[in-house]
């Protein structure tokens, strides 16, 4: 009679560390640009990078960004849904700056375990510019985060604080929860707290 408002859709919470390279960039009239992360469903960008310096034609973001997503597993098929982020590349001010935009699917990347480079030709503004975008799935959450975590190896060295996930990824490379008491340590034993 009553149908449930709970989907049946399986939700995956992970965490990728990006790390961004542009390469080919012409002369501009501004010699920095920077980076506009834009989730497709969001519409908007929800993060920017720094201003980095070109030199030579290339520029470098040398601190890693952190982007949390939840991916959706399809009940039926099995296969993970879209989730496309689109990188726009400019220097910060009008349309004149606009350098080219540039677009990935996370979904192709969740189950990789070693880190990823991609090449990506930016579009839309002729300017030959290249994004290499280092992509590296740190964490893993399969649905109730008490059931399956799965840490990343690699991500021992690196500090992480979601918004409001309260994940922690600490020194000694353990991954800790405030809010439901877990914690994975280096040999990926979960421990209840």
């Amino acid at each position: 009679m009553f149908k449930s408002w709970r989907s049946d859709k399986k939700q995956i919470k992970v965490v990728f560390q990006l790390q961004f390279q542009a390469t080919q960039v012409p002369r501009l009239k501004k010699s920095a640009v920077t980076i506009a992360l834009v989730p497709e469903n969001v519409g908007k960008p929800t993060m920017r990078l720094e201003k980095v310096a070109v030199q030579d034609g290339s520029c470098l973001w040398e601190n890693p960004v952190y982007e949390t997503m939840k991916l959706i597993r399809e009940p039926k098929t099995g296969k993970l849904s879209a989730k496309i982020y689109h990188f726009v590349v400019s220097n910060g001010s009008s349309k004149a700056g606009f350098l080219g935009e540039a677009s990935i699917d996370f979904a192709d990347f969740a189950a990789e375990t070693e880190p990823v480079t991609v090449f990506l030709p930016l579009k839309f503004a002729n300017s030959g510019a290249i994004l290499h975008l280092h992509c590296h799935l740190v964490v893993k959450i399969h649905g109730d985060p008490q059931v399956t975590i799965q840490k990343i190896e690699g991500a021992a060295d690196q500090r992480y604080h979601g918004e409001s996930e309260g994940l922690t990824i600490s020194r000694d490379g353990s991954l800790q929860s405030q809010d439901n008491n877990y914690s994975v340590h280096e040999n990926d034993q979960i421990s209840q707290q």
